[in-house]
């Protein structure tokens, strides 16, 4: 989380950004800062650069293009099932907001949002026999 600064008071929302961090083109993880020297990373660690290596192999094998993706149907129909009720939650607040709600409607509605999105919360397409990322 960012700090708050002296432009936010109590009772109101600020908005923190951060800085473009780069990613393991694997894992997703942030990388650490790049050093003064040489290639810039594109994996966290040894694994997973062997993990996209043995990915690259597969899609080539398979005859898969670069960003095209193999998903265990049971993966994808949970993260569908997932996405659905987020994407239920976030009609259900747009409609509990409408008009001119008290304050604690605002609370509510944040929980709502949380509890529907928690599931989805490090969901993470990786490389296996049942899940091929090939945008490495």
């Amino acid at each position: 989380m960012g700090e708050r600064t002296g432009q936010c008071r109590p009772n109101y929302f600020c908005t923190v950004t951060k800085g473009a961090v780069e990613a393991c083109q694997w894992c997703r993880r942030p990388l650490p800062p790049r050093a003064a020297t040489g290639r810039p990373r594109r994996f966290c660690q040894p694994a997973c650069r062997q993990r996209a290596y043995e990915a690259r192999r597969l899609a080539s094998s398979l005859h898969l293009g670069v960003g095209e993706v193999v998903v265990a149907k049971a993966e994808l129909d949970q993260l569908h099932d997932r996405l659905y009720v987020l994407e239920a939650a976030l009609e259900d607040v747009a409609g509990d907001l409408a008009g001119s709600p008290p304050a604690v409607a605002y609370r509510e509605a944040f929980l709502h949002l949380y509890e529907a999105a928690a599931p989805l919360r490090g969901v993470v397409v990786e490389g296996s026999p049942s899940a091929l990322v090939v945008d490495v």
